[in-house]
């Protein structure tokens, strides 16, 4: 027979009490005892729902066992689920273990309850249940936001919600309508409600316009417990545009300082740090010359500052213009005007040029100027005179002048120097200021240059000397004039001869000795040295050239009282050895291809006649030669002459060569 259990604990209580044996107890592994779901759990279950079951054990004989220790575990659906309530019970005298108030917090599908008794051989599974989720509770963030996001970016991924149960578990048929906050500066876009889809609010268009750090995102739904997400920085974008927050003063003098701020933005106005502002100048004077640090990083506040920026030039409507290499465009800023600075120095603005001795020089302009070389109305009489006075001249003119009434300078007209030097320098004093020396300039005499030659008729193979005078320049000379020939046949060409040699600097003259062949005039030029002007002679020297013509008369004679005696003949062939007169001609410069004329003349009556004549061409040699021949003997002893003429022509003047005398003998 089996002993009840509860008779047994009494027993052994006892025994132990007494100190004594009472007989023995059966092995409990050897009952033979089962157990039963007698009350099976529901086919589904929401979570923390309550679970009764019954499990009954029997012995052997199958009477109910009371007082066996009954325990549940659970099994399948979620492994991380929790089953809660009294797992353990004892049988009643039914041997029935009631469980009434088991949970399962963890959504599952095909969970079971396992019972097991230490005197049941094995386990028993009960039927499979599902647990599905309790009402909705509260929320969740399950898709956190990025550590980091730059303003306006949108947050990737979405961020999501999930709305919970009160055991965190899913609630998929849940619709709610979720939003978003921001914990932090600016504002949130994309927040607006959304409904849960499968218990999931998904937010895909979330951004932030201002940069934060460790800013959460809060999360409500009518009815429900909200939740805050982790926190993330939200950074600075990309420089955007520029704003000038400090802008130029409207009015600046050229000497002061123009204190700016450049302010770099992203596109939601977050100041950009490091990002290079650069400024040039626009507008006002083109000369205008922007000076001081043009280029200046941005400060955490996004500002380029600029504290040492000036113009030099006087204007209106100046502009600074900003530019960002990040940036596309520029940003001007507000318009300004530069005036001039406090008065600094005096200038000469038209420097004096050369001039010449006693000739008014070019108009001399001076203007007082600030430091950047703007000019300023200047008031007072302004003296000038010499800084540098190397010809120890005197300074002629208005040398104390008042302000031009329309330009505010001073003009210097019809000022005179009355001695040629190289180097003159002017100052000028006005305002309490004295100016820098001017350039240096040359005040030129101005010399007058005479040519001649030592005969104004030579033959063509004479020489010419020409003497070159320099008067008006003081001594030593030390130019080096020039001697040019013009020729009478090409009037419109000058041919360069060369420098006088010998030149005496002391006596300003030189002579140049040359032969001359054709007719036509010299003139003389002086390039000028130092304080003297060139010059040119204004008279040449004109020089008339004859041909020179020789000539001799051939044949074989004898001479008597100054006649050349020839044998009467009434032909003598054209030879040199034959007794007969043969007059032959050449022409200095050669002419060849031109005409020579022969005259033959009789002493007749105690005057020279003319018998004859001829005229012939010049030959290649240069040379042309006539015969006289005679028909009877009506010429015997009678006195006779021949001679050449050379008629001229545009270089050479004519030319008679000299008379030849003979006679005709027997």
């Amino acid at each position: 027979m089996r002993v009840n259990r509860s008779l047994l604990l009494s027993v052994l209580l006892v025994t132990v009490l007494l100190g004594g044996a009472v007989g023995a107890v059966p092995s409990l592994a050897d009952t033979g005892d089962t157990m039963s779901f007698t009350l099976q759990p529901n086919s589904s279950y929401q979570s923390m729902d309550l679970i009764s079951v019954t499990v009954q054990v029997l012995d052997a004989s199958s009477a109910p066992v009371q007082g066996s220790s009954v325990s549940l575990a659970l099994s399948g659906g979620d492994p991380g689920a929790f089953l809660g309530g009294t797992t353990t019970e004892l049988t009643d005298v039914n041997g029935n273990a009631v469980f009434t108030d088991l949970t399962v917090d963890k959504v599952g599908t095909a969970y079971s309850l396992v019972a097991s008794d230490p005197d049941v051989s094995g386990t028993l599974p009960s039927d499979p249940f599902d647990v599905t989720p309790g009402n909705a509770d509260h929320l969740a963030f399950d898709q956190q936001p990025p550590a980091s996001v730059q303003a306006g970016d949108t947050f990737t991924p979405a961020v999501t919600v999930d709305v919970l149960d009160s055991k965190g578990n899913l609630v998929t048929g849940a619709t709610d309508q979720v939003s978003l906050g921001l914990n932090g500066p600016g504002s949130l876009t994309g927040g607006d409600p959304v409904a849960a889809v499968g218990g999931v609010a998904t937010f895909s268009s979330l951004s932030v316009d201002t940069v934060g750090s460790s800013d959460t995102l809060t999360a409500s739904a009518s009815g429900l417990t909200g939740d805050t997400s982790d926190s993330f920085d939200v950074t600075v974008g990309p420089a955007d545009h520029m704003v000038f927050t400090t802008q130029p003063p409207a009015s600046v003098q050229s000497d002061q300082t123009i204190p700016v701020t450049v302010q770099v933005l992203d596109v939601h106005d977050n100041p950009v740090a490091g990002s290079t502002v650069s400024l040039t100048l626009s507008g006002g004077d083109p000369d205008a010359t922007l000076a001081g640090d043009t280029a200046k990083l941005t400060n955490p506040s996004g500002d380029a500052i600029f504290t040492d920026l000036s113009v030099d030039k006087v204007g209106t409507g100046y502009t600074l213009v900003a530019s960002d290499p990040a940036i596309t465009g520029t940003t001007p800023s507000s318009a300004f005007r530069v005036t001039p600075g406090a008065p600094d120095h005096l200038t000469f603005t038209t420097q004096p040029v050369d001039g010449a001795v006693g000739q008014p020089l070019q108009p001399i302009v001076v203007a007082v100027q600030d430091s950047e070389g703007n000019q300023i109305v200047g008031t007072g009489k302004a003296v000038l005179s010499f800084a540098n006075n190397p010809g120890g001249a005197t300074l002629g003119g208005d040398l104390n002048k008042s302000p031009s009434p329309t330009t505010h300078d001073w003009h210097f007209t019809e000022l005179t120097i009355n001695k040629p030097a190289i180097g003159y320098t002017l100052t000028v004093t006005a305002m309490g200021l004295t100016s820098a020396p001017s350039s240096p300039f040359t005040v030129k005499g101005t010399p007058k240059l005479t040519i001649s030659v030592n005969h104004g008729t030579i033959v063509a193979t004479s020489k010419v000397t020409v003497t070159v005078v320099l008067t008006g320049h003081a001594a030593p000379c030390n130019a080096h004039p020039t001697v040019s020939y013009i020729f009478a046949s090409d009037p419109k060409t000058e041919v360069p001869i060369g420098e006088v040699k010998p030149w005496m600097p002391a006596q300003c003259k030189g002579t140049l000795t040359l032969p001359r062949s054709k007719s036509g005039q010299f003139v003389a030029h002086v390039d000028g040295d130092g304080p003297y002007n060139p010059a040119d002679t204004q008279t040449p020297a004109v020089l008339h050239v004859q041909a020179l013509v020789t000539d001799i008369l051939h044949g074989g004679y004898a001479t008597r009282s100054g006649y050349r005696l020839f044998h009467y003949q009434r032909s003598c062939p054209p030879a040199p050895h034959k007794l007969c007169p043969l007059v032959s001609a050449k022409v200095l410069p050669p002419k060849i291809g031109k005409t020579v004329h022969f005259y033959l003349q009789a002493l007749l009556n105690g005057k020279w006649v003319q018998i004859a004549s001829s005229t012939n061409v010049v030959h290649s040699n240069g040379e042309t030669a006539v015969i006289w021949f005679y028909k009877n003997s009506s010429v015997k002893g009678i006195p006779l002459r021949t001679r050449a003429w050379y008629g001229g022509d545009s270089d050479n003047l004519s030319r008679f060569g000299p008379w030849r005398y003979f006679k005709i003998t027997s």
